[in-house]
């Protein structure tokens, strides 16, 4: 598998934060809810693509990170 599954500091929403992600900036990642209660201020980030592409997202994703809090 190609995943990494970190905790958010704060967050209570994860399919929120998701939704706004992909909205805002057109970065996918999988809400940890998904994965059940235990998952909540989680997310899912796969791996699974060009190392290019991968910089390009998480960049932007750090970006979100500090603009949304």
């Amino acid at each position: 598998a190609f995943y990494v599954f970190p905790k958010v500091e704060g967050l209570e929403d994860s399919v929120g934060f998701a939704e706004r992600l992909m909205e805002e900036t057109g970065v996918g990642v999988a809400p940890g809810s998904a994965f059940g209660p235990h998952g909540e201020g989680h997310i899912r980030i796969c791996f699974a693509n060009t190392h290019e592409r991968l910089d390009e997202a998480l960049g932007i994703f750090e970006d979100f990170l500090r603009t949304d809090r």
